[in-house]
């Protein structure tokens, strides 16, 4: 019964949205394979991850389940992952502007939380301050990294429109305010 109890001390349990701001905050990683989940809550809630979209999918389905949850459990048994069952990936082909699609998932994710999480304005300030601030400059560096020219990458930010997501505020972190100088 000690055990137990100690056990069950150390197991947090928290609200999804606190989770959410603590992954958005960089303080905790939560790997969408080891989340268990209720087939029940799944048809409850109507979840499922979104066809179609190749990048971004498992974060914006991990998202939208925090938000929907109601009891959250951390288990108290650390999770090991066992190599030899994980496949392996090859060289990638290029991805180009098809990275954004991460921006797009985050950006449904933000409309659910400006139309039914209204009183969360606090992870609404992350969300649009750092969250996708963070997907559209990783977007940026990856299709610079894939030899795409500066200008280029500017036009297509521009033309989807997601310079405008780009705003430094007071709860966007450092490196981030430092690439937006300097990257954009």
């Amino acid at each position: 019964m000690a055990e137990r109890r100690s056990l069950s001390k150390a197991v947090q349990q928290q609200s999804g949205v606190a989770y959410m701001k603590e992954v958005i905050r960089g303080t905790l990683q939560i790997d969408l394979s080891a989340v268990l989940l209720r087939r029940d809550f799944l048809r409850e809630q109507g979840l499922r991850f979104t066809e179609g979209c190749r990048y971004g999918y498992a974060q914006e389905f991990l998202f939208l389940c925090l938000l929907h949850a109601q009891n959250i459990v951390q288990s108290p048994t650390l999770l090991k992952r066992n190599s030899v069952f994980e496949l392996k990936r090859g060289k990638m082909k290029p991805i180009g502007k098809d990275i954004f699609q991460a921006v797009e998932a985050l950006q449904r994710v933000e409309f659910l939380l400006q139309t039914s999480f209204k009183q969360e304005s606090e992870l609404e300030v992350l969300f649009t301050q750092e969250l996708l601030p963070r997907a559209v400059m990783n977007g940026v560096d990856i299709m610079l990294h894939e030899g795409n020219g500066y200008n280029a990458v500017r036009g297509i930010l521009r033309v989807l429109g997601y310079d405008k997501l780009l705003r430094v505020g007071r709860r966007t972190e450092k490196n981030l305010k430092r690439q937006f100088v300097h990257g954009t």
